[in-house]
């Protein structure tokens, strides 16, 4: 899942869109909020997303830019994710593939 997401889809253009076949766009957002607190681009995401479903819209398509931003799945190595992912249980500092099933753990139950 980790090569497939980083190693494929992620270097795609960024103007590619993304389809998806379920509309989990807010929990997946609200996730991302808790995996990545500081991270604007989630915020602002989260709050347009939000809007839209409560009139209906769908969200989907995306872009490979806009999930590159806001999605933790896409962002394994970014220092933000590692550092909440480890303190919230990993416990030790460790690489993006260990984060990203770390974070796959997490969203299981979230």
């Amino acid at each position: 899942m980790y090569d497939a997401l980083n190693c494929r889809i992620k270097p795609l253009p960024p103007q590619t869109k993304v389809y998806f076949g379920h509309e989990y766009t807010v929990h997946n957002l609200k996730f991302a909020n808790f995996v990545e607190p500081d991270n604007q681009a989630v915020s602002k995401r989260l709050e347009l997303t939000t809007e839209q479903r409560s009139k209906g819209i769908l969200t989907t398509p995306s872009t490979i830019q806009i999930e590159s931003e806001t999605n933790p799945f896409l962002r394994c190595d970014e220092k933000s994710i590692i550092e909440n992912t480890v303190e919230k249980i990993i416990g030790e500092t460790v690489d993006p593939v260990a984060v990203f099933t770390a974070i796959r753990h997490l969203r299981d139950g979230f």
